[in-house]
């Protein structure tokens, strides 16, 4: 996967489907924490770490997941647990799985 590409396509999507500064944020902290594990297929993080790194209240994090969700920008899955998998699915579009009751 390519860092560059992904924030064009991001940029590019949000400039004709704008969605909430908080979602932005919550993406951007998806695609940063995979390119830092070098696109892995799968990476574990907790809930709560996600969180605090997208510097997000939990009922903006909670928000900002579904708004991804519904805009197709991610795919959740629901675990139970208290981690968060990631698998990214192509440009744009980042797929994880929610653990622990954080949906």
């Amino acid at each position: 996967m390519n860092y560059i590409k992904q924030m064009n396509a991001f940029h590019l999507k949000i400039d004709l489907e704008p969605i909430s500064i908080q979602a932005r944020s919550l993406w951007l902290t998806l695609i940063d924490i995979n390119n830092k594990l070098l696109w892995r297929k799968t990476f574990t993080i907790a809930a709560s770490k996600l969180q605090d790194k997208a510097g997000l209240s939990a009922s903006s994090f909670k928000r900002a997941r579904i708004e991804l969700e519904e805009n197709g920008f991610i795919q959740v899955t629901s675990r139970g647990g208290n981690q968060t998998a990631g698998l990214p699915c192509g440009p744009i579009i980042c797929r994880y799985i929610f653990r622990n009751g954080t949906t």
